[in-house]
This record gives C-alpha cells, sequence and structure tokens, in this order.
C-alpha cells in the first residue's frame, strides 16, 4: 500500500512539474523530494531526539527506537560522566544520538556514504556536532584500501561486510554494489590521528567484529577501554560468536554473562 501511495505522490509531482523547462524541473522535484522527508520526533529519558528519515529503512527506526535494543540504551545510561564512547557500526546513529543526548563525548565510525550521510544529519538537527564525531571509514585487522560489500545502498540498512563477502550469520551477500572504502587498523588510526581514546566501545559491524578487535590489541592492553558492547548473532556456541570471546578473552576481557541467548555481550576487564 505505501509503495503504490508513493509512487503516485511521485507521479503527481512529475505531471505537475512536466510544463517546466529541464532545468526547472529537475530543481522542483529534487526540492519536493527534500521537502517530502519528515523528522521524526523520538522521546528518551534525555530529552526529545529528531530523526531524519529519507528512506523506507530510517523510517522503521523511530516507532521502536526506545524497544529495540533496551538493554544497550541501559548499557549507555550506566556510563560514568567522563566516558568517551566509541560507536563502531554506527548506521544512522541511534546510539550516537543518545550518548551524545546524555552529553557523553563521542565519536561514531559508519563506512556506507549513504547511512553515513543520514547519520551526519541526524547530528546536525539534533544540535550533537559540538560533542559527537563521525567518520565515513571502516575498521579492519589491518589499514589497506578495500571494498565494502554491500547487497544495497539504501540509507539505514546493514549486513555489509568489508573485504568478506559474508555476513554475521556466516550467509553469502547478495552483493549489489562493492562500495570502495578505507578501512584502518585501530591501533594503527590512534597511532595516526590521536583522537579521544575510548573508555565505552560499541561493536555492531555484522560481519567482521572479530577482525576489528584484532586490530585494537594495544589498545585493549592498556586497560583504559572499561567495557566493550558486542552484538553476537545467533547461539553462543556458533563459532563465530566463539571467536569473538576468545579474541576478547586472549586480550584480557571477558563476558559478563555467557549463558542462553542473547543479542549483545558486555565485556569487561578481567580482576587481576
Amino acid at each position: 500500500m505505501s509503495k503504490t501511495v508513493a509512487r503516485l505522490i511521485a507521479g503527481l509531482g512529475r505531471t505537475i512539474s512536466a510544463p517546466l523547462n529541464q532545468v526547472r524541473r529537475t530543481s522542483c522535484r529534487a526540492t519536493a523530494a527534500q521537502y517530502l522527508i519528515d523528522k521524526i520526533p523520538v522521546q528518551t529519558p534525555h530529552g526529545e531526539l529528531s530523526m531524519y528519515c529519507n528512506s523506507r529503512e530510517t523510517a522503521m527506526y523511530p516507532p521502536v527506537y526506545m524497544t529495540h535494543e533496551p538493554d544497550t540504551l541501559e548499557w549507555i545510561d550506566k556510563m560514568p560522566v567522563d566516558t568517551v564512547f566509541w560507536d563502531i557500526g554506527a548506521n544512522v546513529g541511534i546510539y550516537t544520538m543518545y550518548a551524545g543526548l546524555a552529553r557523553h563525548r563521542t565519536l561514531a565510525f559508519e563506512p556506507a556514504s549513504s547511512t553515513y550521510f543520514t547519520l551526519m544529519k541526524n547530528l546536525e538537527i539534533n544540535g550533537l556536532l559540538d560533542r559527537v564525531d563521525a567518520y565515513c571509514l571502516a575498521f579492519d585487522n589491518q589499514t589497506r584500501l578495500g571494498k565494502l560489500n554491500m547487497a544495497g545502498n539504501i540509507s539505514g540498512s546493514s549486513m555489509h561486510a568489508f573485504e568478506r563477502d559474508s555476513h554475521s550469520w556466516d550467509e553469502q551477500i547478495n552483493i549489489k554494489i562493492a562500495h570502495p572504502t578505507l578501512g584502518f587498523n585501530i591501533d594503527t588510526f590512534i597511532s595516526l590521528y590521536d583522537p579521544p581514546l575510548p573508555t565505552h566501545i560499541k561493536l555492531d559491524v555484522d560481519s567482521t567484529e572479530k577482525e576489528i578487535l584484532e586490530g585494537a590489541a594495544n589498545l585493549l592492553a592498556k586497560g583504559q577501554v572499561q567495557s566493550i558492547w558486542v552484538e553476537v548473532d545467533g547461539v553462543l556456541e556458533r563459532e563465530r560468536n566463539q571467536g569473538i570471546i576468545n579474541a576478547l578473552d586472549a586480550m584480557g576481557y571477558i563476558a559478563n554473562h555467557t549463558d542462553g541467548r542473547t543479542r549483545n555481550l558486555e565485556f569487561l576487564p578481567k580482576r587481576t
């Protein structure tokens, strides 16, 4: 139904603008498309946010903002006031914005260009650019030019993989576009650019979490990172999930629970 209505609206716009010359017609249609993009308000414990909804995918987030991953929001709520939060795989910024609204110094990383555009619009319209920096890049276990393999380039989409053709469920990605992307080893990124070092890291890239952690070995060895929040798909016994758990165990971090089925695991420094 919604697609049919959208086609009717688009058709009406094309019909009304048809008498204009080519330049004005194109400009009119582009401007009308901008006017049609909604900014949906979302109520949070830290105040109201507006979400820039420029695709079907982004329009799905506002209604479930507070219920999609309540454990992640609770984790952010418990962060101390001096937190430096890194959101790796930020998408359109659901948790980036929440952390920013909670006044945490935040760095967000999102390699998909269309999604990154929406992330930046969200930060702009919510006045969060004074405490949130967002970068369009991928993290990996090495620094290299590579490709972000994507099933589509729609803003807000997910299940992409940098230099890999399968996602977190170990299924092949039906690659529609291989997006040229700059990939960084986290330790190299830090040595080159001296960013604010994280005390809390959220890691959710739907594919290469283990490789990203391997590229942060020096950072994690310092013990500054107080908590690492990693999305895991399916039962914890899966080889992929065990690889994440074992990699962090070798770096001195242990999951705060490993019972049953879960969406996210928090890893804390081992007590000495």
